[in-house]
């Protein structure tokens, strides 16, 4: 088998596993919503293969409970009802592998309540940790792993500083107030919309699902938000690009890039926030990069020919296992355990 034919392809009967993976995924974290609720059966009717994709996965991930929560068989014509849920294990696109098999990592929900819509807070996460917190205004945080993030509301501004990692922000509309995320000498200006920003180490990558941003540079004598030291003052940031819903941009003091997502893409990029993370043909070194973000093993590549090998799937957030057992099984990649925090990548043999 080539690197080529590793590849993610997606065909219809993908799709429909691929969605069906993120419903329960969204199902096992939170209540849906009432046009969730509606929009997740009208999926569900599409055609059988939609039912029997939905009974695997809940199977698979923790029994019927996530459906007898939602109901959703009373909802159904009454021939497509009393179907039993399938509990064997269907490996689908490029190896779910065992990491479906774990229940997702619970979102971790702090709330912030000071008494008035000023002040300052400051939140952060540990590695392999997910946050949502509640902003005062309304607004939310979701904060990856080893992240964080530090709040400054004034009368006049809502000023945040992501201080490392990832955050997704879902802002409350306040044409008064707008909301400045500060990554680096970058900033993040939006007024009522949601996006998430990723502080690199040379750059910060921004993607937009609801709304408009715009991207500004700040000068090089921005500070850390803090009381003392302040933050400079929006006149003097610098315009640079606007971002409409579905568009990403890698961006520090000019734009790397900008490139529109299509749905499919997008819901994989911030699969995040549902305690996933999910590739489609990245390379093995850039899969490792990221999934080394959730945990403190340590993995060395040491063949340089694996590198480039375009690995696809999803996998839940922190399961090492599961990603090492799909490599595997499906890549050709042999797995060297050192010690319990020490791993290194060959090619079989």
């Amino acid at each position: 088998m080539t690197n080529g034919e590793n590849i993610v392809s997606f065909p219809d009967r993908r799709v429909i596993e691929e969605e069906a993976a993120m419903w329960v995924a969204k199902m096992d974290t939170r209540d849906l919503i009432a046009a969730e609720r509606q929009e997740f059966r009208n999926w569900l009717q599409k055609s059988p293969q939609h039912q029997e994709a939905i009974d695997r996965m809940a199977a698979i991930w923790s029994g019927s409970d996530i459906l007898d929560d939602l109901n959703y068989e009373d909802t159904l014509e009454p021939a497509i009802t009393g179907r039993q849920p399938q509990s064997r294990l269907i490996v689908w696109g490029m190896a779910v592998a065992a990491s479906l098999l774990l229940a997702v990592t619970a979102l971790l929900f702090n709330t912030s309540n000071p008494q008035a819509e000023t002040g300052s807070s400051h939140y952060y996460t540990a590695v392999g940790e997910l946050k949502t917190v509640t902003l005062v205004d309304g607004s939310s945080a979701t904060l990856n792993t080893n992240s964080e993030i530090e709040v400054h509301y004034t009368p006049d501004t809502r000023t945040l500083e992501l201080i490392r990692g990832e955050a997704h922000f879902k802002v409350a509309h306040d044409t008064s107030r707008p909301f400045l995320v500060y990554a680096g000498g970058s900033v993040v200006k939006a007024v009522g919309t949601a996006f998430s920003v990723f502080l690199r180490e040379k750059n910060i990558e921004v993607t937009v699902d609801e709304g408009v941003v715009e991207l500004l540079s700040a000068p090089e004598t921005a500070q850390p938000i803090n009381e003392k030291k302040g933050i400079p003052p929006a006149q003097n940031l610098t315009p640079i690009a606007a971002l409409t819903v579905g568009q990403n941009a890698v961006f520090s003091t000019q734009i790397d890039h900008i490139e529109k997502l299509n749905q499919q893409t997008l819901d994989r990029k911030l699969l995040w926030r549902e305690g996933f993370i999910a590739f489609a043909g990245e390379p093995l070194s850039e899969v490792i990069d990221n999934i080394s973000r959730y945990t403190d093993v340590q993995i060395e590549i040491q063949d340089p020919s694996l590198k480039n090998t375009p690995i696809g799937g999803y996998f839940k957030v922190g399961d090492v296992d599961g990603m090492l057992e799909a490599l595997e099984n499906v890549f050709g990649v042999q797995v060297n355990r050192l010690d319990d925090k020490n791993i290194t990548l060959t090619r079989a043999t």
